[in-house]
């Protein structure tokens, strides 16, 4: 049985370290240490059963925080940690929270709270939970389809939900994960394609021969067909749209012939439109850059803008793939510290009294005893360590 998904986000992650290894076993434990780690994940389409956050966190709070989790997946059960004086209005109005935690507190009594709240999420959503069961399946269902139809562009699909992230990351949307399953779903309209000509899109996607415009235009128009197939699909209502308005020109021709052009086209069909320039660009053997720099100069097909932030989220997706782990030497501050860093020093307080010796591998309880000595007496810092570090 699988168990409730628990996200615990604090900026002081020794607490929330302890109560992982305490609740582990119990529930699917997560850790954020920032609220921004936290709402990428849910961008990202990670679901929770519960999420605990610590009221004081830089850059933004806790009820903050549980506000905008509450808009993102509003079916999350949401607690707030606090050592008190937390905004009781706020609370209510901004963060829904069900349940506030003082500090400090036990990891016995955050593993009651947790099970107070996985109930509470049961009983408020069962209905909903059997419908996103059935809604998988489905969901399921048309993917497998989408590849035994078109296994090439099925193929690409990890790549282009990578790159989907990372543009939805830039452009703080909510969720991507609906233009993900877009990029997919759309050849469901292939089986409105006459047979003959699927089977020359297939030689053509193999490097033999090619298509006409005539038909070319039967790939195009099975777009509304798809869209047609899925709209009424629970949950698939904006996948449909991005579909159907993925052969929008940002000047407004195209298909479908309405009256919306540039920002008033969907955002997820205009993304669509760039992504499947990039993929027909490259696979002309053109570079990405040189497909961006391409497609900037079309700002009557696509949407100028979103191409600029496309460009500049693929080149980060790729300098990030660039970067490697590598174990090195590194002076940082006490706060610093991570569990598996190797003092290269002793570690010692201002009176010169050693608390942790050179060439010891650091643990939660070692970093915990380093923080307390720091707060009470004071280290000699920064220290050196050797851990890995991305670089």
């Amino acid at each position: 049985m699988e168990l409730p998904k628990v996200l615990l986000v604090d900026d002081e992650p020794l607490m929330i370290q302890s109560f992982e290894r305490h609740l582990r076993g119990v529930f699917h434990v997560e850790l954020a240490m920032s609220p921004q780690t936290a709402l990428e994940r849910i961008r990202d389409g990670y679901r929770y059963t519960v999420v605990i956050a610590d009221l004081n966190m830089p850059s933004i709070d806790g009820i903050n925080l549980l506000g905008q989790i509450k808009d993102m997946i509003p079916e999350t059960v949401r607690v707030l940690m606090s050592s008190g004086g937390e905004d009781a209005a706020r609370c209510v109005n901004e963060g829904q929270i069900f349940r506030i935690v003082r500090k400090p507190c036990s990891a016995e009594n955050i593993e009651n709270i947790i099970h107070e709240s996985v109930a509470h999420f049961e009983a408020q959503n069962s209905l909903k939970i059997q419908l996103e069961h059935t809604n998988s399946g489905i969901i399921k269902l048309l993917t497998e389809c989408a590849k035994a139809i078109s296994p090439s562009i099925y193929a690409s699909g990890r790549l282009n939900q990578e790159r989907l992230r990372c543009l939805g990351r830039s452009l703080e949307l909510n969720r991507t994960w609906d233009i993900e399953l877009a990029s997919i779903l759309y050849v469901l309209g292939f089986i409105s394609v006459p047979t003959e000509i699927q089977y020359k899109k297939r030689q053509k996607e193999e490097g033999v021969g090619s298509l006409s415009d005539d038909e070319n235009r039967f790939f195009i128009d099975s777009s509304s067909f798809a869209a047609k197939l899925i709209q009424n699909i629970p949950r698939l209502k904006n996948t449909a749209e991005s579909i159907r308005y993925m052969y929008k020109n940002y000047n407004g021709t195209g298909i479908p012939a309405d009256d919306l052009k540039e920002k008033k086209i969907p955002i997820g069909g205009r993304i669509l439109r760039i992504l499947k320039g990039l993929i027909e660009l490259e696979s002309a053997n053109k570079s990405a850059a040189e497909a961006f720099e391409i497609m900037s100069s079309y700002d009557h097909i696509y949407d100028p803008d979103l191409v600029q932030t496309f460009r500049e989220a693929e080149q980060s997706r790729v300098a990030e793939a660039n970067k490697k782990e590598r174990t090195v030497e590194k002076f940082v501050q006490i706060e610093e510290l991570q569990a598996g860093f190797i003092t290269k020093g002793d570690i010692e307080t201002v009176d010169g009294i050693v608390i942790i010796p050179e060439g010891t591998t650091l643990t939660p309880d070692l970093i915990e005893k380093a923080i307390s000595y720091n707060k009470k007496i004071g280290l000699v810092q920064p220290v050196l360590i050797e851990g890995n570090f991305i670089v």
